[in-house]
């Protein structure tokens, strides 16, 4: 099963990926720039171990990006990162925490950091409860400092949210903004 990066995510640097098999000894990785078109070989008959350091290719920045994992002894067994992500392209905003598939205490606050570009001088932070059809604001006008990590607690989270909900980040301007995975409050 495909883990990371499955999705929406950023990759511009050389970055582990990662999976989980069982009863799988070793795998072939490749990747798509084209939503599964055309596909290019990452790694032939690795160990399947879960994770591979990716020496990503030189090639120009794609938005339709994917990796899928097979098994070298039986093509029928693969995976693909669920959703496409963006190759060589660099994120505007990225939000750092909360992370997604992590449970937070309401009771305690729930820290949000992110990094942004230096264009944007504050943010705008929401939360969804619906798995993004619906966002409400969590606080707005958030100064963000270029080029370093910012911070914000997010203090007297409502009581009545259980359950999974998503993060988002975004510009004062609206052009751009980063979301969370799913996270567990409990």
């Amino acid at each position: 099963k495909w883990i990371f990066p499955n999705g929406g995510e950023f990759i511009w640097e050389d970055t582990l990926i990662t999976w989980t098999s069982s009863g799988v000894n070793n795998v072939n990785i490749d990747y798509t720039e084209d939503n599964g078109q055309n596909w290019n070989p990452v790694v032939s008959n690795f160990p399947s171990t879960g994770a591979y350091y990716w020496h990503l290719p030189i090639v120009p920045p794609a938005t339709l990006a994917r990796l899928r994992v097979t098994d070298a002894s039986d093509p029928t067994v693969t995976d693909m990162s669920d959703n496409p992500f963006n190759l060589w392209i660099k994120a505007a905003i990225k939000l750092d925490g909360p992370i997604g598939n992590h449970p937070y205490s309401s009771l305690e606050g729930i820290n949000i950091s992110w990094k942004a570009i230096d264009v944007i001088s504050s943010v705008k932070i929401e939360y969804s409860i619906d798995n993004g059809k619906s966002w409400n604001i969590i606080a707005q006008n958030i100064p963000s400092t270029r080029r370093q990590v910012n911070n914000y607690m997010w203090k007297g989270v409502p009581q009545n949210i259980k359950g999974n909900i998503l993060i988002k980040l975004s510009d004062s301007k609206g052009r751009y903004s980063d979301k969370s995975g799913k996270i567990t409050l409990n």
